[in-house]
């Protein structure tokens, strides 16, 4: 019997990775995007996939470096954003009919 694979998440914003770290721990592959390239280098030493950027749909990652992800998570992202459409639309490219996009806002009136 073929094993399993295990999940791949994304997260925007991930900051010093603390989140990634969690899911990490329990067999996940994780990838993040953060603007601040002191917290990407915090969060890539801890064992993360991390690139720089997203302030732009012209930052976000390539699809084919993000294919096959199972979880987006988006959380206070969509206030600092430049284009929020053009990012959710971003993000419906690297998903699958499978994939949960889980997405926090800090505003209620977005």
């Amino acid at each position: 019997m073929k094993a399993k694979s295990p999940m791949k998440l994304l997260e925007i914003a991930c900051n010093d990775g603390s989140q990634l770290n969690e899911f990490l721990k329990r067999g996940w592959k994780t990838v993040g995007i953060d603007p601040a390239k002191n917290l990407a280098d915090i969060t890539s030493a801890s064992g993360h996939t991390v690139y720089t950027g997203f302030r732009g749909i012209e930052t976000f990652p390539s699809v084919s470096l993000l294919k096959s992800v199972d979880v987006i998570i988006a959380q206070n992202v969509l206030a600092y954003v430049d284009t929020p459409i053009q990012f959710l639309h971003a993000c419906a490219d690297i998903m699958s009919v499978q994939t949960k996009l889980y997405i926090e806002t800090s505003k209620c009136e977005m």
